[in-house]
């Protein structure tokens, strides 16, 4: 419904239980524009840690990645509003991991689409939707891959 309605060319997510850097929006979407990208995330502390992730897989290619995980970090994607309509916004049919099938999409309809290397946001992993569904993320991200409903 957001999506819809905004009349920005670019949206930008972050999740309620996350932080984004002062510096986020600015250098993502200069990285952004400089690219001439579609669609970008960044990279991102893991919260109360010094870890960032995406660690060795940021160094793959995104189809690579796909076949085992998801390599982008939904709460730092920042797409142009036009494509993500273009590719039918997010498929709903996918509770639980609507953002591995938009990512799916974005790839499969070879839009151009990186992984900013600066960390820009402080991940939380603890309690949230991903720890709490495990089983169900998994069923629904194999649905993507596969390319079927769920």
């Amino acid at each position: 419904i957001l999506i819809q309605n905004t009349n920005g060319e670019i949206i930008a997510r972050q999740d309620a239980d996350d932080l984004s850097l002062d510096i986020r929006i600015s250098n993502q979407l200069k990285y952004m524009e400089s690219k001439n990208l579609d669609a970008c995330t960044t990279r991102a502390f893991i919260k109360d840690t010094k870890n960032i992730i995406p660690g060795i897989s940021y160094y793959l290619p995104h189809r690579l990645n796909m076949i085992y995980k998801n390599p982008f970090i939904h709460g730092t994607l920042m797409i142009k509003k036009k494509v993500i309509e273009k590719i039918g916004l997010y498929n709903e049919k996918f509770y639980f991991s609507q953002d591995f099938k938009l990512m799916r999409d974005l790839i499969d309809n070879n839009y151009k689409l990186s992984i900013l290397n600066q960390p820009l946001y402080m991940l939380n992993m603890k309690n949230n939707l991903s720890e709490s569904y495990k089983l169900e993320q998994k069923y629904f991200a194999n649905c993507a891959r596969k390319r079927i409903d769920p």
